[in-house]
């Protein structure tokens, strides 16, 4: 009886050895924070590119409305409606909606005031008479030319503290960018016009 009882803390002594011998389980990495995905510089904010975007956008319209476009009346919105029409012979005006990235409702407005100060006239389409395409009068013509100087001019000056191979990049990065999340971006960006000046 005393020997059954004293070889009880021995077994449970060699159970808790042999259990000392296994492999701990594997750690797996920890998750990145939700708010720090990979590609993101440590420290920044969520949605920190995004704002950058958006803040350059608007400064960019601003920039150009006030260098080039004040002094013909034109908001940013009206130039890149005459651009488009500008880049060609005649565009139908859902696809013209599109392109600019407004709605049907505001580009009717626009239009209008381009209309009513001849600028772009709307002219059926031949093969559908549902649809109405747009296109420049010969006053839209001589103001789109003089525009596109003017914000050309702009535009050198705004990137007037970048060489040349920064501008590239620039320029192909946003163009990515675009073609990755918007709808026809990759169409929409071939849509330069038929003269843009380079540096």
């Amino acid at each position: 009886m005393t020997s059954e009882t004293s070889c009880e803390p021995a077994e449970r002594t060699a159970d808790r050895a042999a259990d000392s011998t296994v492999d701990p389980p594997a750690v797996r990495p920890a998750d990145p924070p939700a708010d720090s995905p990979a590609g993101r510089p440590a420290g920044e904010a969520p949605g920190h590119a995004l704002a950058l975007l958006n803040r350059a956008a608007t400064a960019a319209r601003q920039y150009v409305e006030q260098a080039a476009l004040r002094e013909e009346a034109l908001s940013w919105t009206a130039f890149v409606v005459l651009r488009l029409v500008w880049s060609e012979p005649r565009v139908e005006t859902r696809q013209a909606a599109a392109d600019a990235g407004i709605a049907k409702g505001t580009l009717t407005g626009v239009v209008d005031g381009l209309a009513d100060r001849d600028l772009v006239r709307r002219v059926p389409h031949p093969d559908d008479g549902r649809l109405v395409l747009l296109e420049l009068t010969d006053a839209g013509q001589r103001l789109v030319s003089r525009l596109m100087r003017a914000v050309d001019a702009a535009e050198a000056a705004a990137l007037s503290g970048f060489d040349d191979t920064q501008v590239s990049q620039l320029d192909a990065l946003l163009d990515r960018l675009v073609r990755r999340l918007e709808p026809g971006g990759a169409r929409r960006t071939r849509a330069r016009g038929p003269a843009r000046n380079t540096r």
